[in-house]
């Protein structure tokens, strides 16, 4: 979207759909003290991702879902740094 032309609705179809995706998210997140839905993200997603493999239906779906996710935000809203890969 930021790169192109898209008419108003087309970017609010795009901004909803994506807000669909994160709503579908939330759910999968365990319990956290952390309020952002980002922090919370990367941190459960670190955690999976440090189990390399054997994972749960569920935890699997948030893996798919959170890599969709993340494709969004860099190719549709250009945020590359929802993860920061310096840290």
């Amino acid at each position: 979207m930021l790169d192109t032309d898209i008419s108003f609705p087309d970017a609010m179809t795009v901004v909803e759909e994506t807000l669909s995706l994160i709503r579908e998210i939330e759910p999968l997140l365990p319990e956290s003290t952390a309020v952002s839905f980002r922090e919370r993200v990367i941190a459960y997603k670190e955690e999976l991702e440090t189990k390399k493999g054997g994972y749960t239906t569920v935890e699997q779906e948030f893996l798919s879902k959170t890599a969709v996710l993340l494709v969004r935000y860099e190719d549709l809203f250009g945020v590359d740094d929802f993860i920061d890969f310096d840290a």
